[in-house]
């Protein structure tokens, strides 16, 4: 039985990425054989809306995450996340660090704590709802389609599935699991 989908939109040019991404992710979810599936899209013309669409349709498991190919994550990311849909949460909170061109820019944290996307000057830089990198019980993320665009698709399914009300119950994970690469120069 599949309980985790990890769902990887990609391009040819985070190629190298990726590669290093889909090793580490493989080395981690060794220990959940048969539990963790991870699913690629690297149709190279199609939005990033469309190729999430297209994971989420294919995705089996009872709960899902993405990366996007050119971030990381920490290596104990899949045994986190396990563990947490252990409890039979709808969402795990997710806290990271974002960089712009490889510099740290600041702590960011995804969670039922939050009622709006605001970045502040506090600890936690970035503040969001669940967006489409927490792990989502499936049966609340299909409900929802990402507008078919590049930029900005994770902001508006985020919208939909936080004013939906759906998720409730959260598993907190307090430490940084989640490296986000933002490149200016795409």
């Amino acid at each position: 039985m599949i309980l985790l989908s990890i769902l990887i939109p990609t391009i040819k040019r985070h190629d190298e990425f990726f590669t290093r991404l889909f090793l580490e992710l493989s080395r981690q979810i060794i220990p959940y054989e048969g539990q963790v599936e991870i699913l690629v899209d690297d149709h190279e013309t199609d939005s990033t809306g469309t190729k999430r669409n297209r994971l989420l349709e294919r995705a089996k498991g009872e709960w899902l995450s993405y990366i996007d190919a050119d971030d990381w994550i920490s290596n104990n990311y899949v045994s986190l996340l396990m563990e947490a849909i252990e409890t039979d949460c709808d969402c795990v909170s997710l806290k990271g660090m974002y960089s712009v061109d490889g510099k740290q820019d600041g702590i960011f944290e995804h969670s039922l704590r939050y009622k709006e996307w605001k970045t502040t000057t506090n600890e936690v830089k970035y503040e969001r709802y669940p967006t489409p990198l927490n792990t989502v019980r499936s049966s609340v993320a299909k409900q929802f389609k990402f507008p078919e665009i590049t930029f900005g698709e994770d902001h508006a399914w985020s919208k939909l599935v936080h004013e939906s009300g759906l998720l409730k119950k959260e598993y907190y994970i307090p430490e940084i699991i989640y490296y986000y690469n933002y490149q200016s120069k795409k």
